[in-house]
């Protein structure tokens, strides 16, 4: 039982899972500051960090949530978006 805008049987749905980070000046670190994925709280040094860390998080809490998209073949897709504020200094003109 097949057909345009309906998955075949048994077949995962796959959606994209947004998270979006921020920079803490003050701290000096990436944090998660929103996501589709209740618990998740994460932060690390370098956005790139914070990146490698937030797959095996999602997992886990897929995993203690009993969310089935954790034991899937492949993972579903993280949509990463950062926010970092910072001010345009004026420099004056010779």
């Amino acid at each position: 039982m097949t057909s345009v805008g309906k998955h075949k049987q048994g077949e995962a749905m796959r959606r994209t899972i947004t998270v979006k980070a921020s920079f803490d000046p003050e701290a000096n670190v990436w944090f998660v500051e929103e996501s589709d994925v209740p618990g998740l709280s994460a932060e690390a040094d370098t956005l790139e960090s914070l990146a490698a860390k937030l797959p095996a998080m999602v997992a886990d809490l897929f995993d203690e949530n009993g969310v089935d998209d954790a034991h899937a073949d492949s993972a579903p897709p993280i949509e990463l978006i950062a926010h970092q504020y910072i001010s345009a200094k004026r420099f004056a003109v010779a």
